[in-house]
């Protein structure tokens, strides 16, 4: 995969790496810089973050995990967290990932209080899993 040399590139990767998020992890923090570089009032310029960040997503789409097929029998785990760029969620069952999901952060959500954030993971994780927890008891 070369390495992108204009917007249109970027905006190309970005679409793939979209397509393919549920089987990498953390995607919206690792394509942030990517992302600082694609608006229209920003200058294009390719630099170490950047690149940093398009060598991490071809090696995340190299070695993504195989995801296990949903079986409403089986317990279900959600894990997600937060940080300062980002949420992160995945689903487990019988310890293996069944699907990744993340969102990047706008400008005012990255003004919350940190513990706003984490309950904000918790909250995007159960819009985002909604069809498979929908009706199933829940513990800590």
């Amino acid at each position: 995969m070369p390495t992108p040399k204009s917007k249109t590139e970027v905006r190309r990767l970005l679409g793939m790496v979209n397509f393919l998020s549920k089987f990498i992890p953390n995607v919206s923090k690792i394509t942030a810089p990517l992302r600082e570089i694609i608006y229209v009032n920003v200058e294009f310029n390719w630099g170490k973050e950047q690149e940093l960040s398009f060598v991490n997503i071809k090696e995340l789409l190299a070695k993504a995990p195989v995801l296990n097929v949903f079986s409403a029998s089986d317990e279900i785990i959600i894990q997600c967290d937060s940080s300062k760029d980002g949420l992160g969620s995945f689903l487990i069952q019988k310890g293996q990932p069944v699907s990744f999901v993340s969102h990047s952060l706008t400008n005012s959500e990255k003004n919350y209080a940190q513990i706003e954030k984490e309950l904000l993971a918790i909250v995007f994780s159960f819009e985002k899993y909604h069809n498979f927890v929908c009706g199933r008891k829940f513990t800590e």
